[in-house]
């Protein structure tokens, strides 16, 4: 998969979020977006909202992740230090847990 822009990362989260509660998703950083979301996190491929993109930097993807903290959405697990190149969301719905 391709790197995006901020700009067209956070035009795309953007349309994907347009008819939901900020304060409802979590977002952060990975470097390894499956070991992050469906291992350490739990998040259910199929009964879980989640969205992921590849940024071009570490520093880009926490530019993007600190729009959406400002925006209402709740900061997220951070991973993989330098390595953290990959902006998530997340909304969990099994068991009602929504991670802080």
């Amino acid at each position: 998969m391709k790197a995006q822009s901020k700009s067209e990362i956070i035009f795309g989260f953007e349309e994907y979020f347009k008819d939901c509660v900020y304060n409802q998703w979590c977002i952060g950083t990975a470097g390894n977006i499956s070991e992050t979301l469906f291992e350490k996190l739990k998040i259910s491929r199929r009964k879980d909202d989640w969205i992921f993109k590849i940024t071009s930097s570490k520093i880009t993807a926490d530019e993007i992740k600190q729009y959406f903290i400002t925006q209402g959405m709740n900061k997220c697990h951070d991973d993989d230090g330098g390595n953290a190149k990959i902006v998530f969301a997340f909304r969990k719905l099994t068991n009602g847990f929504v991670e802080k």
